[in-house]
């Protein structure tokens, strides 16, 4: 894009096409935020530039609330709503699993409760978070945690004794047993990781 726009973007409406164009390009988030930004600033009374900030920030960050707000905002107005629905829907299905996502996701089921792809995310997310709730109550997991304390600081002997002793009330748990495999490595004990 700088080679076909050697002196900066273009102005008005190809401008918003090129700032989206320049965000969809593996560097280019902050330069396109700016970019936004900037057009926003120049020309507030534009709605197209004002949903097009708040969906390229809720994209990068799903819990920036004040985007999904205007998000939010915007889906109620027939204009834009379809538009607005559509790019908050894509940030509440992607959003990871949190006390805030479920927040999100039950605020987008009251304006969408049809929407059944939602209603699936939201029970994917309890159920992350009740397994999550589980294994940090877990004493092998505790033990777990400590033996990659230990390892960090490389205290190899330390870690692999915490480490054994996770394992036996975590024995299939790949993440343990992949840092039991790296502390048997470091130890130079190849044939045993």
């Amino acid at each position: 894009y700088n080679t076909l726009l050697p002196y900066g973007p273009p102005d008005g409406d190809i401008a918003l096409e090129y700032w989206l164009l320049v965000a969809s390009t593996p560097d280019g988030w902050w330069s396109a935020e700016k970019g936004l930004r900037k057009l926003v600033h120049d020309d507030p009374d534009t709605p197209r530039y004002r949903l097009a900030l708040p969906k390229h920030e809720a994209w990068h960050n799903h819990l920036n609330l004040k985007a999904l707000q205007t998000l939010v905002a915007f889906s109620k107005q027939s204009a834009y709503a379809d538009e607005a629905r559509a790019a908050w829907r894509r940030v509440v299905l992607d959003v990871r699993p949190s006390t805030e996502a479920t927040t999100l996701l039950r605020r987008y089921l009251v304006d969408v409760p049809d929407d059944y792809e939602g209603q699936g995310r939201l029970e994917y997310v309890l159920q992350a978070m009740a397994a999550h709730r589980k294994l940090m109550a877990n004493p092998a997991y505790q033990v777990e945690l400590k033996g990659q304390a230990a390892m960090k600081q490389g205290d190899l002997d330390s870690a692999q004794r915490l480490f054994t002793r996770a394992l036996a009330g975590l024995p299939h748990r790949a993440e343990l047993l992949g840092d039991m495999g790296l502390v048997l490595l470091r130890r130079g004990q190849d044939w045993a990781a």
